[in-house]
């Protein structure tokens, strides 16, 4: 087969959709032999292979194309009509809508929350995703998603038959391993002129996340238990963060307290998670939250919000909070801070529960799905 893929989140930072296409990319090199991949892009990307006779890289050269959104509904259906693709993989909830029926059409859905959450959404995705993911879902011959909370959304919200969906987890890469936690937490220490004892926070800075609540928290920490450290908050500042920064400043957090990074370079992510006391992600809302689980395997304690999606990925190798009770997540993280050997237990079995999650599982999945749509 001739298979295209949207490859427009591998010239973006490294977290997220191009977390995930990069690894399924590499392990479908190592598993799949046979069949062509065509890899469409606005930019140069980063694969984790050399490209070879079946992997071809296709700069879209058009000043206009900034998104895959506008690339999908304008451009898509020429370019794959003429590469003789028989099955486009849409990676970032959306499809060309025109294709023609000789076009298998598989798209990956990391979440709805453009459906049940809409007021997180920045401005683009509060309008492209309600006009255009739902008619996507409805299209597709075949449906991937992350976990199985937002496969039953799927199921209840556009009755689209269990057969039609396949629920592939997202994996932790085994060179995940704890490092030597004094060791990094004093490189980070250095390195970013902050607190060797700290709490983490690694996502974007976005409404969903619940930083306002963390902040919350953390203030409560402070004034109320006596926390001896630093908050850090590490990821890409989104356009709709700006209430965000505002609670900061009426909170009086000054920096030593509590401190933004900004971007983290990817190989810095190792230190950082493990040198971590605690690493703390309070989402109101996640598709499947892989930063807790690549905490866990960095060997350190994760508290999150106790919601649904949470609770399936993470088990019993967590503490979850009330995410909408800033003195719930106070007092959850407290505990951990606390009590060294519910801290331990946490890390053991993090450690435990990470085995479950395979990017080359993933893949392996990934590959029958294709071969299942094969025309």
């Amino acid at each position: 087969m001739r298979i295209g893929i949207n490859a427009f989140p591998l010239t973006r930072q490294f977290s997220g959709t191009s977390v995930y296409l990069f690894n399924l990319l590499k392990h479908l090199e190592i598993n799949d032999k046979k069949n062509e991949y065509f890899l469409y892009s606005p930019a140069g990307i980063r694969l984790p292979f050399e490209e070879g006779p079946r992997w071809h890289i296709l700069t879209i050269k058009d000043i206009l194309i900034k998104s895959s959104t506008f690339w999908l509904l304008t451009k898509a259906k020429k370019q794959l009509l003429k590469d003789g693709i028989d099955l486009f993989w849409g990676t970032e909830n959306i499809l060309p809508l025109d294709l023609p029926g000789g076009i298998k059409k598989v798209i990956t859905v990391f979440d709805l929350v453009w459906l049940h959450h809409p007021q997180l959404l920045n401005i683009d995705n509060f309008f492209i995703l309600p006009l255009l993911a739902g008619r996507s879902i409805k299209k597709s011959d075949f449906i991937l998603t992350i976990s199985n909370q937002v496969e039953q959304d799927i199921i209840r919200e556009f009755a689209i038959s269990p057969e039609k969906i396949s629920v592939t987890y997202l994996g932790i890469s085994r060179e995940f391993k704890p490092l030597d936690k004094a060791e990094s937490a004093e490189f980070i220490a250095k390195k970013y002129q902050v607190s060797s004892k700290y709490i983490l926070f690694l996502s974007n800075i976005e409404p969903k996340k619940n930083i306002t609540n963390l902040l919350k928290a953390f203030r409560i920490l402070k004034n109320e238990y006596n926390c001896g450290c630093q908050l850090l908050l590490a990821g890409t500042k989104r356009w709709n963060a700006f209430n965000i920064f505002r609670n900061y400043k009426s909170l009086k957090l000054s920096s030593e307290e509590a401190k933004f990074l900004g971007y983290v370079d990817f190989q810095d992510l190792p230190k950082l998670y493990s040198g971590a006391d605690m690493f703390i992600l309070p989402s109101l809302y996640e598709g499947f939250g892989l930063p807790a689980l690549e905490a866990m395997a960095y060997g350190t304690p994760v508290v999150v919000s106790d919601i649904p999606v949470f609770r399936e990925i993470l088990g019993e190798a967590a503490l979850f909070a009330d995410p909408h009770s800033p003195k719930d997540i106070a007092g959850t993280m407290r505990r951990v801070l606390a009590d060294p050997a519910l801290a331990q237990g946490l890390r053991q079995k993090g450690l435990e529960r990470v085995e479950l999650f395979s990017w080359e599982k993933a893949a392996k999945e990934l590959l029958r799905v294709f071969e299942e749509c094969k025309p």
